[in-house]
């Protein structure tokens, strides 16, 4: 037996969300813009982040979530940081 580990359409689609969001309001370069906001970009990014419904994936559609599963969560996470989109300091 041979598993696919493929991303579905919808696994794609929340990580071009994730991306798209992040690269066109928390672009890598204003960290090392002079004047840097000191994390406030990041802290008003939580509506946008919200929005996407990035911290429902894993809830139940019955409680509000999309009802997604672990794998969508691991790939909401790995979009979220090893490009240094997002710093929580």
């Amino acid at each position: 037996m041979i598993a696919d580990f493929t991303p579905t359409s919808d696994q794609t689609l929340i990580v071009e969300s994730i991306e798209s969001v992040l690269s066109q309001e928390l672009p890598v370069e204003r960290l090392r813009s002079e004047g840097s906001s000191g994390g406030a970009a990041e802290r008003a990014m939580w509506d946008k982040l919200v929005d996407l419904g990035l911290f429902g994936l894993g809830l139940a559609e019955a409680l509000g979530g999309t009802g997604y599963g672990l794998a969508e969560e691991a790939l909401a996470s790995r979009a979220l940081g090893p490009k240094g989109q997002i710093s929580f300091c």
